[in-house]
């Protein structure tokens, strides 16, 4: 192999992990054990369980193909996409070429590594398709770019030198109803230098701080969606992977929303969420109260739900017919968004799908559109559940050894490592009470010195200041020293927890991949792909070594 530059990461093994490492989901057990018939989800256990859905003489419509491959080409264009982005766009508009179809809402620092690895996933599946049916098959990641839960993606947790996470944010973005793609990002309203110099003071001393910064720093002008979709290009555009974002299909999403919207959607959905709870699992969504589309205008995005005469907003008594919002999607095709429910469905309608690549989750509500799938004539999508992976970096793979830690009770359950803070020294807490009192002391001769000369008193009020910060500064320090060497291991205990179950939860949904490029590069990434299996079965776990 070429040499690489110092810093550079090796990965020294993609491997995979016991069944039973994480506790499963009960969709998950389901899916395993009987594939998920009744409820209405195809979901994939083998590669070759997946049917080619443009094998018939009829394929998908060449019409739309071209149609898409325009809309998509063009707009990729203006963003300067990579030339593997465009070949993959231009390879729609063969009639015998399918897609593999990921998604996710965008965030801060391209969100969560669950995105990216959901998206490495569908490159991988569409590539061991492509092989096996001697047919193009390219990958699509969709931008759920139509969001507006700004609370949930305007930030991110890196971890700092101290092994501590760090929260960041933009600055100036509140929840509302507005779209992630209508929010323009501003230099001085959204404090784009103040993330910048955050990021660049966490990654201080890691060997491509500059890089990443650059990369993962949405810019101004941009939208939180628009800076993942040039993030993932960056990243990904060289493996051929399109992503797309909703305004670029704007006419096909609403031919999609006229064929989905129908009289019967009530009760298709109804039926079918009745099946899951019959095999045992909770909808994870309710119907009757999430919106099934939504209209988007100058005052933010609008819910409808199924109830009334067919569709209404809330706080609507009757609400419209299946006709009549269909009469009003044709006269502003425009302004419609799909839900959570509905858009499985309009992208069926969209691309030629060969398979999904989602979470549990995903495959839960997935369950809930069988019967409105054979209502509106829209194919069964098999479904493949994404990889899930932790990342094991060298020190924390030291750390657990130094602390006789096993990694599949600290996966399972690592909430319950034990990371406070230890009890500090008593001579820590005498100095910071030494440094109250000598305050106070100084303060108690204000008035005196005050009828000497006020000037007197003012320099006093100062001093006092000075004593206090000076002998905080150094307790804190103290503390700093203490916390990191006390009892067994506390320092390394954190970096354990805060690694692999940042805040309790699993890394993949916490820590954003900013962090790993920033301290290895993204030549893991690309070895991470090439050694991705298409079907996974287990949770892996991926060793970096520096």
């Amino acid at each position: 192999p070429p040499s690489r530059p110092q810093g550079i990461t090796r990965v020294t093994h993609l491997r995979a992990l016991a069944a039973d490492t994480l506790p499963e989901q009960p969709i998950q057990t389901l899916a395993w054990n009987t594939g998920v018939q009744a409820p209405g989800a195809r979901f994939v256990r083998d590669l070759r369980d997946i049917e080619n859905p443009v094998a018939s003489p009829a394929g998908f419509d060449f019409e739309a193909r071209q149609e898409l491959a325009q809309a998509l080409e063009g707009n990729l264009s203006a963003l300067g996409a990579h030339v593997r982005v465009l070949d993959s766009v231009r390879r729609l508009r063969d009639k015998r070429c399918s897609v593999v179809v990921a998604g996710q809402q965008p965030g801060l620092l391209g969100g969560p590594l669950l995105c990216l690895y959901k998206a490495l996933h569908a490159v991988r599946l569409a590539r061991s398709l492509e092989q096996l049916w001697e047919q193009p098959v390219v990958p699509v990641f969709w931008n759920h770019a139509d969001d507006h839960d700004i609370a949930e993606v305007h930030h991110a947790w890196i971890p700092n030198e101290n092994h501590d996470l760090t929260r960041v944010a933009l600055a100036g973005l509140g929840s509302g109803r507005m779209p992630i793609s209508r929010l323009v990002l501003d230099e001085q309203t959204h404090r784009l230098g103040a993330l910048r110099a955050a990021l660049a003071q966490a990654w201080m001393r890691e060997p491509h701080v500059q890089r990443a910064v650059e990369l993962f720093s949405p810019r101004s002008g941009e939208t939180l969606a628009s800076a993942f979709s040039r993030v993932f290009g960056e990243l990904l555009g060289h493996l051929g992977l399109i992503v797309v974002e909703p305004d670029w299909l704007r006419p096909q999403i609403a031919r999609g929303l006229l064929q989905v919207t129908r009289d019967n959607a009530q009760a298709a959905l109804a039926h079918s969420t009745k099946a899951l709870q019959s095999a045992g699992i909770e909808p994870p969504i309710d119907p009757s109260q999430s919106p099934f589309l939504y209209r988007m205008d100058e005052r933010g995005r609008t819910g409808l739900r199924l109830g009334g005469l067919g569709f209404r907003y809330e706080g609507e008594e009757h609400g419209r017919s299946a006709s009549e919002l269909a009469a009003e999607i044709v006269a502003e095709p425009n302004l419609w968004s799909p839900a959570a429910l509905s858009r499985p469905l309009v992208q069926d309608l969209i691309f030629p799908v060969a398979a999904y690549v989602g979470g549990w989750g995903e495959l839960a509500y997935h369950c809930q559109l069988g019967e409105l799938r054979r209502a509106c004539g829209v194919r069964e999508t098999p479904f493949v559940a994404r990889v899930s992976l932790s990342i094991l970096e060298a020190p924390v793979q030291a750390n657990l050894q130094k602390l006789d830690l096993d990694l599949g009770a600290v996966l399972r359950q690592g909430e319950t490592l034990d990371v406070g803070e230890a009890e500090l020294p008593q001579a820590l807490v005498r100095l910071r009470a030494a440094g109250q009192e000598a305050a106070a002391l100084l303060l108690a001769e204000k008035s005196a010195l005050a009828a000497l000369d006020p000037a007197l008193a003012q320099n006093l009020a100062q001093t006092a200041d000075q004593v206090l910060h000076l002998i905080d500064k150094l307790a804190a320090k103290g503390e700093r020293v203490h916390q990191n060497s006390s009892g067994t291991g506390r320092r390394a205990l954190r970096r354990v927890a805060n690694s692999l179950r940042p805040r309790g939860q699993l890394q993949e949904r916490v820590l954003s991949p900013a962090h790993f490029v920033a301290r290895y590069g993204t030549d893991w990434i690309d070895t991470l792909f090439e050694n991705l299996p298409a079907i996974p079965r287990h949770p892996m776990l991926l060793e970096l070594d520096e």
